[in-house]
């Protein structure tokens, strides 16, 4: 069921999934907005309130921040924020952060910021102060605050202080973007120490950003020799996990010849169907990094009751759901180790997935495909001849 916004937003945990049936689910989007006019925006509740119990179960007690950048709508942001778990707003700018500072006690600001008037604004009231956290990344932005606002005529402002933690290539150089000119540790010691001598400001944390992981595309476009350099970041997820369980066995298959990688493993080369579901039953973790249209390998991983690590953000939870027998981690070597660790080490979680993927597996068939293709298509050619 689709829902239109309003205020008191409640996050329950969804009694069912429709979108795991994408053309019903977009189908009755369609519906539900066929007599407004855009630009309008609409959000599934359900959708929204897996999502964030999802994320919870992820953090695994860790607390998480809201990027208000990426939702945009008080109601849905205060709804998610009462869900224990989630503690405070990562906003986008600080007139932002003033106005959701009317409801929401915990509000940093995730770019430094040169607006005098809400420099102003905030310092010049006492609540607004102990609610929001501006961000820096030089003195050049203490300065300025000092400039539109004299520190004896204003509240101590709360500031954080953003690193720069982009990966160095010796070969090709910077991968991701540049974010903060705070790359060392000097550098933020230096930075942090001027902040606490100078009058008017209190310093309370630091941010950094992993732009090489969450700024930066798997295929950088014209950069061949770069999008091998990202591909190698998978194979230190394995020398990771074996740093830490030296017991663990790793096999590959798949390859007419082995390949180059920092950790040993077992070759099996090309394999028959038979000897593949041979080896997915006695395996117990899978690894599979589909960089962009999803591969059919979990499923048939998941079929022999095997769990399967996955990359997170492609396409997969649109196909297996984010918490079914796939486990899916972000584009990083330690969040892939951590995953497979996780399955390898925790009994109780790796006869759930295995559980839940032998369920998802159990009903795909050649005969539910075809079903699944042609309500696709009469659904398509049905919209496509209605009146717009």
């Amino acid at each position: 069921m689709w829902y239109g916004l309003r205020s008191g937003v409640r996050l329950s945990p969804p009694e069912s999934q429709p979108w795991r049936d994408p053309a019903t689910y977009w189908a009755e989007l369609q519906a539900a907005t066929a007599e407004l006019d855009p630009p309008f925006g609409v959000i599934s509740l359900p959708a929204l309130a897996h999502n964030a119990h999802d994320m919870l179960r992820r953090a695994a007690g860790k607390p998480i921040r809201v990027a208000s950048k990426s939702v945009r709508v008080r109601s849905v942001i205060e709804g998610v924020l009462e869900l224990p778990g989630y503690a405070g707003v990562l906003a986008y700018t600080l007139p932002e952060a003033l106005w959701l500072a009317e409801t929401i006690d915990d509000i940093v600001v995730g770019y430094p910021t040169a607006d005098r008037e809400a420099i102003r604004a905030l310092a010049t009231n006492e609540r607004n102060a102990a609610r929001v956290t501006i961000m820096v990344d030089s003195l050049d932005q203490v300065d300025a605050v000092d400039a539109a606002i004299n520190p004896a005529h204003r509240e101590s402002l709360r500031v954080c202080l953003e690193l720069d933690s982009s990966y160095l290539s010796p070969l090709l150089g910077r991968l991701g973007v540049y974010r903060s000119p705070m790359r060392t540790v000097e550098d933020a010691v230096a930075l942090a120490r001027a902040v606490i001598d100078r009058p008017g400001f209190t310093l309370v944390g630091i941010m950094s950003y992993e732009a090489q992981i969450a700024g930066l595309g798997n295929r950088p476009p014209g950069k061949p020799l770069l999008a091998r350099v990202i591909d190698g970041m998978q194979a230190r997820s394995f020398a990771e996990l074996l740093e830490r369980r030296p017991q663990t066995r790793v096999l590959s298959f798949g390859n007419s010849a082995p390949i180059a990688t920092p950790f040993p493993y077992e070759d099996l080369g090309v394999l028959t169907l038979e000897q593949l579901a041979q080896t997915f039953t006695r395996a117990s973790v899978g690894l599979v990094l589909s960089m962009t249209n999803y591969s059919v390998i979990p499923q048939e991983m998941l079929a022999c009751g095997m769990p399967v690590v996955e990359l997170a953000g492609v396409s997969g939870e649109g196909i297996f759901g984010s918490d079914g027998g796939v486990t899916f981690a972000d584009f990083d070597p330690l969040a892939l180790a951590d995953a497979l660790e996780r399955l390898l080490d925790d009994r109780q979680e790796w006869q759930r997935r295995s559980a839940e993927g032998l369920a998802w597996a159990h009903g795909r068939t050649w005969d539910l495909g075809a079903e699944q293709i042609e309500r696709g298509l009469r659904e398509a050619l049905r919209l496509a001849a209605t009146p717009p």
